[in-house]
């Protein structure tokens, strides 16, 4: 009996141990797989974190790049601008001595003063066409720039003052026709109206001068639709931005008061030009 009880006994003793290391096996296990899951969550937020950073730095590259669109854009417009009344002023006075030169008989010196000419306005076109570039690139900047932008450095008085070239090109049309009427002048231009010009959109001499004015006028009505998009894009915008960045728009804004300063200089200019003729 007592070698029974001792062997059950034992039999408990074991069992215990089984029992307890089994428990033990299964709360140490437990544990490894909460510090496991533990590790897991501290990467995944990490991962998270890591990520939200990329994204963040990937917005603010995004804002910055847009900004310096809306700045680079307004710039390369203004400068454009800039130039045309000197272009004007240039195209003016090569007709002028092209006129002179007409009534002098002098049939090469004439149709060299009208290509110089037609090189400024078609220089003026091309400056006009920038202006329209960069009004497309500073509307698309806008879109994604989440702040206040200034407005576009061109306006539509700006686009209105470029008509002032309506004169210069209707003086160069007349002097033409009147020495195509002339046979000696005429002969001339027959050799002449091939040359290749330097000037971008116009493949020749001929092509510059019978197109010239249709050129011009046509970038003038496309540029003043596209500036006035540009401001209804803007409109809309501000619109839609909190009030919190209305004082960083204002601080934004007289950033840019040269422009308008800049602008009203050239457009006088125009103006004068215009008034001249």
């Amino acid at each position: 009996m007592l070698g029974n009880k001792a062997g059950i006994g034992f039999i408990h003793t074991i069992v215990g141990g089984l029992l307890f290391g089994a428990i033990g096996f299964l709360v140490l296990s437990a544990m490894d797989n909460a510090k496991d899951r533990q590790r897991e969550s501290m990467a995944a937020y990490a991962a998270q974190q890591l990520e939200a950073e990329r994204l963040r730095r990937q917005y603010d590259a995004a804002q910055q790049s847009s900004l310096s669109q809306i700045h680079n854009s307004g710039i390369t417009a203004l400068t454009a601008l800039e130039s045309l009344p000197d272009l004007l002023s240039n195209a003016d006075a090569h007709i002028s001595r092209a006129e002179f030169e007409f009534r002098d008989g002098a049939f090469s010196p004439f149709w060299e003063e009208i290509e110089q000419a037609a090189v400024s306005l078609g220089r003026f076109s091309e400056a006009l066409e920038t202006i329209e570039q960069s009004q497309r690139t500073y509307s698309a900047a806008v879109q994604v720039y989440a702040g206040a932008p200034p407005p576009f450095s061109v306006s539509r008085a700006s686009v209105m003052a470029a008509r002032a070239s309506d004169n210069a090109t209707q003086r160069l049309s007349v002097l033409v026709r009147e020495a195509q009427r002339n046979y000696q002048f005429a002969s001339i231009f027959e050799q002449r109206k091939t040359n290749h010009i330097l000037v971008a959109g116009f493949k020749n001499l001929g092509d510059a001068i019978y197109n010239m004015a249709s050129r011009i006028s046509a970038g003038i009505a496309q540029l003043d639709r596209s500036i006035t998009d540009a401001s209804s894009t803007l409109n809309t915008h501000l619109r839609q931005i909190s009030y919190d960045n209305e004082r960083y728009h204002r601080d934004f804004m007289s950033a840019f008061s040269d422009n308008a300063h800049r602008e009203k200089r050239a457009v006088l200019a125009l103006e004068r030009l215009a008034r001249r003729a």
